[in-house]
């Protein structure tokens, strides 16, 4: 039988799904009040900066049994361990307000609940794991306070271990939220650095899954081909020093949702592998580790994907975005990460930290998918080696 959640796009059969229910525009946070019912008990895991926003406080009045947890950093499994103990044993509803960790941390707290378990879920023992029997109904909803995971929409979530410092990932459709709603009225409390790293990762999200070989298909690229215009036309303001408005904010927002479906229908590719590798030798965010090799990728990518490529720069140009080659978005990437000065706060990490390059080789090479099959440039420890020193260079240049 068909096991939708471990089916991948081949060549000549596509699969697109996408189970969230979506609302976006100004003040459509307050569908949160149309879509609970009172008297349910409500847990509500919220971003620690926002625990006195007045948004918070209208939902704790409006709804008595509401359970509100606060987070900060990335999501931990002594934090979901600690709250799975001390929560009532029966949830009506999960709300997640907050970034991507916030989301993640809601969904695995969901996981235990529906499936009994929530590490690993899809991949190894646990590829083919199904919900527990008639496991009490749980309607899980995401409002998120950035833009760049796509958490609110994707399939998959990311939980920290503390003792074994391993990082986890989940996946399962059945995670997905019920119900996402994008506002601009969280975004906008957000500095221009926290602004510009979720538009990264979205945009690496969107980008790896457009030129992915055999994943791709029409279905995403519909999503991809809107949603890096919606980003780099928003970076370009923030370039330009222009005041960004409701509009610019939900651009964001879409273009991350955007991401975050194509990410739970296409695999990631190249630059992804080599981030993640590097993650566990420094404290670099995530958008910043795939900003270290991003530049030198783009570089490899250029004489490439000829007609994928210039559908792509044809519509960048269409709405004013005037960039004619894969190398020319780089450095347009480049020039907004220096406008918050965040390239020398990735070069005083990495400098700061020990690099092993075979490590992160290493690592690559483990991802047969990518190495044998996805990757869209040949790849092998020649060329990934070179691919590892340029970066390294180029940041240092």
């Amino acid at each position: 039988m068909l096991n939708i959640n471990n089916f991948y796009n081949t060549k000549d059969i596509k699969r697109f799904y996408q189970p969230t229910k979506i609302f976006f525009g100004k003040n459509s946070k307050s569908l949160i009040f149309d879509l609970c019912v009172k008297n349910k008990i409500i847990l509500l895991l919220v971003t620690k900066s926002f625990s006195k926003d007045p948004f918070i406080k209208q939902i704790n009045k409006a709804y008595k049994n509401t359970v509100l947890l606060l987070l900060h950093g990335e999501p931990k499994t002594s934090f979901i361990n600690e709250t799975l103990n001390n929560i009532p044993k029966k949830i009506d509803y999960i709300i997640a307000i907050g970034g991507g960790s916030v989301i993640d941390s809601a969904k695995a707290i969901y996981a235990k609940k529906i499936y009994g378990s929530y590490k690993r879920l899809g991949y190894g023992e646990k590829r083919f794991i199904k919900p527990i029997t008639n496991h009490h109904k749980i309607t899980l909803i995401a409002l998120p306070t950035t833009a760049g995971s796509g958490s609110e929409v994707s399939r998959y979530y990311l939980i920290s271990d503390e003792k074994t410092k391993e990082k986890t990932v989940s996946r399962s459709w059945l995670i997905c939220p019920e119900y996402a709603i994008l506002d601009p009225y969280f975004l906008k409390k957000a500095s221009k650095k926290i602004l510009i790293l979720g538009a990264f990762d979205a945009f690496i999200h969107l980008l790896e899954t457009y030129i992915s070989r055999f994943e791709q298909s029409m279905f995403t690229d519909i999503l991809i081909l809107d949603g890096i215009p919606r980003i780099l036309k928003t970076m370009d303001k923030i370039l330009l020093n222009i005041k960004l408005n409701d509009d610019d904010y939900l651009n964001l927002q879409f273009a991350s949702t955007l991401a975050g479906i194509s990410i739970s229908n296409v695999r990631t590719g190249f630059i992804h592998d080599v981030g993640e590798a590097i993650s566990a030798e420094t404290d670099l965010s995530h958008p910043e580790t795939l900003f270290v090799f991003f530049e030198s990728i783009m570089n490899l990518y250029d004489h490439r994907f000829f007609k994928k490529k210039i559908l792509l720069i044809n519509k960048l140009n269409k709405e004013q975005i005037k960039l004619k080659s894969f190398k020319d978005i780089g450095v347009f990437w480049r020039k907004v990460f220096e406008r918050e000065n965040l390239i020398t706060n990735i070069k005083n990490k990495l400098n700061s930290s020990r690099i092993n390059k075979d490590f992160i080789l290493m690592k690559v090479m483990s991802d047969k998918v990518l190495v044998t099959k996805e990757s869209p440039v040949k790849l092998n420890e020649k060329n990934i080696k070179l691919i590892i020193s340029k970066s390294l260079k180029l940041l240092n240049s």
